[in-house]
This record gives C-alpha cells, structure tokens and sequence, in this order.
C-alpha cells in the first residue's frame, strides 16, 4: 500500500519515492563521520535539512525541536544559511507564499494533527518534512488525505530527538519520570523515552548489544523495548561504516542502561568541577543560566548562554576543579586586558584597520570575561557564604571514608547547629547520613529530624528522608554503593591530573558510573548484576559505549566520561538521561516517585519515618528553584 504526499509516494513501512525518481528508502540521514560526538550528529542532520533546500526559506519547528536545533546552532548561524524566519508550529502566522517551509518536527499526534491543518491552508509554496523519529503509517495516511494542494516535496526522518548538551552527553528533558508505582513506567514517559534512546542509537550510527541493570524494572523493560525496536527496524540500523555495528575497533558497542536508584549519592553531593558548580548552585537550563536574582549584576546578564560549542573558554574549563578554574580565568583576565592596552592607541590608518578587524574578536572575549567574572564570583560567594568547603568536606567523608558512624555523627551534628549551615544544605547531609547508615543499629535518623525541624523545615522537606531511603536504599540498589571507600582505593582510580588538597578532600567520590566501567574493563562485570538483553558476552571490552541513566545523570558522571573520552585509551563514551540532574530537581524527582509508593517500598527507613500532617508530600524547594524542567530555549 502507498499513498501521495503531493509529489511524493510514501509507502506504508516508509519509503518514499519523486515520480519519476527511482524507489528511495526513507532512512536516517548517513553522517560521514564515526565520532562518538551527538552534538556533531544533531548539527549535520541540521545542517543537511536546511541545505537540502535553495532559497528563501523558513525553519518550522514545534516547542521541543526548537529547543533541540537551538542547543545545536545559534541563530546568527541559522540565518547565514538563508533561513529568513525561524517560526513555530503551533502559532499563528501570515501567508508567506514565496517562501520554502523546512518543517523539523516530533512526530507526535498533536505535530500531524497541526501540519494536517497547516496542508489543508498553506502558507508556503513548498513544505520539506523532516521528522525527528519515525513515523507511523496513519501518521503517513493523514498527511496525504491533507495535502490537497500538492505543496509537500519531501518527507524525511532524521533521528535528532534529543537535547545534544555536550559532545558525550545528551539529555531527554524530563524532568520526573514518576510512574503508578516506583517501578512502573509512565506510558507518555515510557514512549518518549524509547524514541530518544532510539534515535540516539541511529544518531551515532550504532547497532550495540544492550545490558541493563538487573534489579532495575524500569530498566529492564527500557532494555526491551529498545531491542524490540531494533529488531522491527533493523534495516534502519544497516550501517556501512565500519563493518556491521558502527564502530571503528570492530569490537561490538554496548548500550548499558543504569538506574538513577543504584545511585541516590551522585546527585546529592556538592560539586566542584565548573559546569557541575553551576548547575548545583545556579541551575543550567538549555545551555542558559539565570543570573536575575544575584546581586551587582548588570541587566544585559541577567541570562548568560553556556555552550561549549561557542565558547572556547568554557570549552576549556568546564571540567576544571574550582581551584584550577581560578587560574585559568586569571589568564583570561591577562589576555583580556593585554587586547585592551594594544587598542588604546588609534593613530593612524593602519592602527583604525586593524582596530575594526579586531573589534568582534574583542567584543566577544569582552562578553565572556564578563561572564565568566559574573559566574565565578557568583559561585565563590555562595560557596563562602554557605560554608559549602565544610558541608563537602562531610559530605564526601560520608560518601567515601571508612570512618565511623560516631565520627560522622558528631561532625553532622555539629553543622546542623552552625548557622553557616543553610537548610537546603543541612537537609541534603542527612539524606546522605540516611543513606550511608540506613542498617546501622545507632542510627540517629530520629535525634536529626528533630535537629531539622528546629531550622525551620517543613514536614514536606523531612518526608524525604524516608522517601530517600525508600528510592535508593539497600531494599532497592544493586550492590554495595559503600564498599571500598577508603581514600587511598578511591584516589588510585581517579584520572584528574595533579593530586592538588582540594581535589584530595572534595572529590574523593567516584560514582557508580566508573566503577562499572571499571569493572567490565577488568571483565569482573557480573552479568547477574548486568545481564544483558541483546548479544552475549565477548573477549574484548567495547570501544564504543552509550550510557543512560534512568531517572537521569549528573555532571560528575558527564565529567567522567570526558575524562575517559581524553584518556587515550581508545574508549569513547557518551553518557544521557532522561534529565540532568542537580540536588534539587533530583529530590524533586524522589518525592513524586514515592508518592505513588505502596507502604512497604520505605519498610527499611522506619526509624526515621515521617508523616505529614496531611499525607500529601510537596515538592522539595528550601532553596529555590534551579530552573529545573523550564520550557524556554535560547533563540
């Protein structure tokens, strides 16, 4: 069966084919290149749309895609490509009919339903379909009972259907994924999270064995559908690059599925590598910071972009310690000011050419010592003004150090009765305490919710203690997420560069992430705890490995896998959840989920079970929103 989309026959599995063009398979677009970089593979599915079409052109996005192309392009770039207008579906628009329309869109129901209507009455003279996932055949059917004018010339999918952040880290942009119980899937939840991870395979150009978690329902299911998919599209999976699976090693990729559950700790820890600071502390919303509220700003920066893409500085500097960021922004400071003295003087033509060639370079570095001054001071008062050093310093002791309960105890103690201590931080060091001595017989859980209703928190905020250890704890985790914490163990693991004091006391951590791929590295993975769902196991550890976490990832795990990318191992990694997560979208998260909790999932917290007067859990907010789940793209 096939029907017309104007001149364009599209067959019910999709393929499509110009009369008078041969029979083309509707495929995703071939990258000619084999990184391991997503930002680079949503850009050039971009770029080849708008390429694809001569003229004048409008760019036709829906709310979701827009954010997508505006992580990936600026639209000063955009617009160097003839794109005149970048418009969304949804609202009103005039007739522009001497115009091309390059639609990049969801294929969601409300998307075919809207594009349906905009055929029927259209405003352009030609529409390029481009759709970020695959269609299906009613989809297709639709389209073609509305385009009565014959205005469609092409229909494509190109799997960009994700938020590329950085080059190894993408991100679903959902904020919960909070089912009927703990370890259900929502379905809307369950199918957007299946076409991302589907389209970032096709992305990368990789048909990987899959294993997963193995306590994770949630992960299982993920795991099976994504074969499932795979193995219902299998031709769209037919690389030719690099043999049969997409990697240049020859070795088969894995996709590894993780559950945010196994590891409640990451998210809860104060970070000390740039991009994680400003995420904890300030909140990175596609690519964007809201500096509104902090004091001594100037207006023109209320909102600051961050993207590694534009930004050679951030590029650099984004995985540094805070204390090396310091350094390196001095030398910023330096140049900056060395550029502004050699434009001090202006005399001559020469001295006017070279002034005017130069002035964008300036203009730009201008603005970014000005942000990152802004940033960095921003995060430097924080820091002293909590008194983060001490919180992190316990934090990471709990986490990490093989001290004793008592130790910790008192020294937890004593910052919750420091008035240094802010509410949101005292809060996150006893869900820490909660966690780490969950089974410990002294367990003072009861003497701590007293400690925090004393500061001021609300019922709402204490719940989460209990809902803490009934997401995460050691009824639900797979593994020891404590074993071998010492901190000699935990720093000859580290791929820092230098063994500096705070890199020694403030990121002893190492999270779940590495010492799984650690494990498998030694080929001590065990396939109880991951076992997989496509392929079996080989000789030779993968080259090529795409994370993703359920529930969501960190920046500490995004700043692992670029380490490990820059090892020089020949280990390329890519990392993605359905969010990323900071403390607070994190504890958010953790509330809804556990709202939906039968009785028994927290049986293992009793000691510190706290009930709310009204039964109704709130979200966590003591310290205000980071800009979690926030809808606004750059353009």
């Amino acid at each position: 069966m096939s029907v017309e989309i104007g001149s364009v026959r599209v067959a019910a599995k999709g393929e499509r084919q110009r009369r008078g063009d041969g029979d083309t398979a509707l495929t995703p677009l071939r990258v000619n290149q084999p990184k391991m970089d997503i930002v680079q593979a949503v850009k050039e599915y971009v770029t080849n749309m708008i390429s694809d079409v001569s003229g004048m052109k409008v760019l036709l996005l829906d709310t979701e895609t827009l954010q997508m192309v505006s992580m990936a392009y600026t639209q000063s770039q955009i617009l160097q490509r003839e794109v005149y207008l970048v418009e969304k579906l949804e609202l009103e628009r005039e007739q522009m009919l001497h115009m091309k329309a390059v639609c990049f869109l969801r294929p969601t129901g409300e998307n075919i339903a809207a594009l349906a209507r905009e055929l029927r009455s259209p405003k352009y003279a030609e529409y390029h379909l481009f759709f970020s996932n695959t269609l299906l055949d009613a989809q297709v059917v639709e389209l073609a009972h509305a385009d009565e004018h014959e205005v469609v010339s092409q229909v494509h999918e190109y799997f960009a259907d994700v938020w590329a952040v950085n080059p190894c880290v993408f991100s679903l942009n959902q904020p919960s994924i909070a089912g009927p119980t703990p370890d259900t899937w929502d379905a809307l939840t369950f199918g957007r999270t299946v076409d991302g991870l589907f389209s970032t395979l096709l992305a990368l150009k990789k048909r990987p064995n899959v294993r997963f978690a193995g306590r994770s329902e949630k992960a299982s299911r993920l795991a099976e559908e994504v074969k499932y998919r795979m193995q219902q599209d299998a031709e769209l999976f037919e690389f030719d690059l690099y043999g049969d699976y997409g990697s240049a090693s020859g070795s088969r990729p894995l996709l590894l599925i993780m559950d945010r559950r196994d590891d409640p700790i990451t998210p809860l820890l104060s970070q000390w590598t740039y991009q994680a600071m400003v995420h904890e502390l300030l909140g990175i919303t596609n690519q964007r910071v809201d500096l509104s509220g902090v004091r001594d700003v100037r207006k023109d920066m209320h909102e600051v972009v961050l993207s590694a893409e534009q930004d050679e500085f951030y590029r650099q500097v984004m995985y540094q310690n805070f204390g090396d960021l310091g350094v390196s922004l001095k030398e910023l400071l330096d140049r900056f000011q060395a550029k502004t003295n050699s434009n001090k003087s202006v005399s001559t033509i020469a001295d006017m050419k070279r002034f005017i060639e130069d002035y964008p370079e300036f203009k730009r570095m201008s603005g970014n010592v000005s942000k990152h001054v802004a940033l960095t001071s921003e995060l430097s008062r924080q820091v002293e003004e909590r008194g983060l050093m001490a919180c992190s310093e316990l934090e990471q002791e709990m986490a990490c150090s093989s001290s004793g309960h008592g130790e910790h105890l008192r020294a937890l103690r004593a910052l919750l009765d420091d008035t240094t201590t802010g509410n949101e931080d005292a809060l996150r060091l006893v869900l820490i305490y909660a966690l780490r001595y969950e089974t410990n017989s002294s367990n003072a859980c009861s003497q701590l919710v007293s400690a925090l209703f004393e500061r001021g928190l609300t019922q709402a905020d204490v719940q989460l203690i209990s809902d803490i250890v009934g997401y995460g704890g050691t009824s639900v985790r797979g593994g020891d997420l404590f074993k071998n914490k010492s901190i000699l163990k935990k720093l000859k693991k580290r791929y820092r560069r230098g063994l500096e004091d705070i890199e020694n006391v403030f990121t002893q951590h190492v999270t779940l992430l590495e010492e799984v791929i650690d494990e498998m590295f030694k080929g001590k993975l065990r396939e109880e705890e991951y076992p997989y769902a496509l392929g079996s196991p080989s000789r030779d550890p993968p080259s090529d490995i795409i994370v993703f976490f359920v529930g969501g990832m960190t920046y500490e795990e995004a700043a692992y896998a670029a380490r490990l990318n820059a090892s020089g191992t020949g280990v390329r990694i890519v990392v993605g959840g359905n969010y990323i997560h900071n403390s607070r979208s994190f504890l958010n998260q953790v509330a809804e989920t556990m709202t939906n909790a039968a009785p028994s999932a927290s049986a293992g917290a009793s000691s510190s079970r706290v009930t709310t007067a009204s039964g109704v859990r709130a979200k966590y907010r003591p310290g205000g929103s980071a800009g979690a789940g926030a809808s606004s793209s750059r353009w």
